[in-house]
């Protein structure tokens, strides 16, 4: 269940959440800069939003393939198709001998 979250929810989510958050910014700074109210130079740059989101999806996919590494069956062997007498045999996992 929660590789089905992080494969297909996630990433069909996190783009219009992004978009949401990014227009709630701006909006509010488009009113500060109306008011006349200073707006801290950071805002006006996308590059610490582009760096520190970055960082944060390297730390989750980092993360979540740590966690389905460890989770994998690493006791068996995988043998790739093969052809055998004109038929092709699908790839298996066998037992290690």
């Amino acid at each position: 269940m929660i590789r089905t979250i992080l494969t297909v929810v996630v990433p069909l989510i996190a783009p219009t959440l992004a978009y949401l958050i990014w227009m709630q910014l701006r909006s509010q700074r488009k009113e500060d800069e109306e008011a006349g109210r200073a707006v801290p130079k950071w805002q006006k740059l996308p590059w610490p939003w582009l760096i520190v989101s970055g960082a944060a999806l390297a730390a989750v996919a980092l993360v979540s393939f740590g966690y389905f590494e460890r989770s994998a069956d690493i006791t068996r062997k995988y043998i790739p198709p093969t052809l055998e007498d004109g038929k092709v045999v699908p790839g298996r996992f066998e037992e290690q001998q």
